[in-house]
């Protein structure tokens, strides 16, 4: 059993981000506020960077197909002045989801949050569509559950951020480039950095080569790649639909770069994922 008061490393608070993901079946995820974008650059933050947006099948067709990423970082930047106030509280956000926010507080001050998300809002003004009627969660948000396992993930966060908030590295435009790709690299274009940072586009490719050892597009496919295979072990949705909602508009494409990056074809990994978690299930 975990000890919250000694045990707040980054690969303690992955374990328990999994056993929330995977056991109790929660849209876990964790955001930095703007103020201390620099914890985002520390080692001990690496693994974590992949809890640091939704994950849920709907949060990514917003994003991705109805291009409303926009609305989705100020609603995110609306949470965080609301954490503020109010130590934990039930929302929506624009797209019509239901979520639970609960504050991530280090000396008073509060350095980010937690979100679950993925509810359905029955008063929300969003047109109903195919994907959000089957995969947001038609039951009212689980507070009294959530009131019982969110706030030690909250802990440990807040000891880690605690730990590494006067040692993280200087920031870089390589990091604030890494920290925009994880939010915008379904559709993004070098051109599109160029303006973002106002540094020139032969610079950009150049630098992030060199610090990344991927070309932009390559770094922006690992990505999508990574939000497709969410999609294929967390719903039902075809593989065609998939890579258009993760950015490709070419589905051999999308094939070719996922066997690459993989090591297998979409739906041999789809297979793959199934019968591991049959095979959990079974040993349980």
């Amino acid at each position: 059993m975990v000890n919250f008061e000694d045990d707040f490393s980054q690969d303690t608070v992955c374990e328990y981000m999994k056993y929330l993901i995977n056991e109790c079946n929660l849209n876990v995820s964790i955001h930095i506020s703007e103020k201390y974008f620099i914890l985002k650059c520390n080692d001990q933050m690496s693994e974590l960077l992949q809890y640091n947006r939704h994950i849920s099948p709907y949060c990514v067709y917003v994003k991705n197909v109805m291009q409303q990423q926009r609305k989705c970082v100020i609603c995110q930047n609306m949470a965080a002045r609301k954490c503020l106030h109010q130590a934990s509280y039930i929302g929506s956000c624009h797209a019509g989801v239901k979520e639970y926010v609960r504050r991530i507080v280090v000396d008073h001050d509060v350095m980010g949050f937690v979100s679950v998300s993925g509810y359905k809002d029955d008063n929300g003004r969003v047109k109903l569509n195919t994907i959000y009627d089957r995969y947001l969660k038609p039951e009212p948000v689980p507070k009294q559950l959530l009131d019982a396992v969110i706030p030690p993930l909250c802990i440990m966060l807040s000891k880690l951020f605690e730990s590494i908030r006067d040692v993280v590295p200087n920031d870089t435009l390589y990091s604030r480039i890494q920290d925009y790709l994880a939010e915008n690299h379904s559709s993004v274009t070098l051109d599109d950095i160029s303006k973002k940072f106002s540094y020139s586009k032969s610079y950009i490719s150049h630098m992030f080569k060199k610090e990344s050892g991927l070309t932009l597009k390559a770094y922006c496919n690992n990505l999508k790649i990574e939000d497709a295979t969410r999609l294929l072990y967390q719903t039902e949705i075809s593989v065609t639909e998939i890579a258009f909602m993760v950015g490709f508009n070419n589905f051999s494409y999308f094939i070719n770069i996922f066997k690459k990056i993989m090591g297998m074809t979409p739906l041999e990994y789809r297979n793959s994922m199934r019968k591991r978690r049959e095979s959990i299930n079974n040993a349980r």
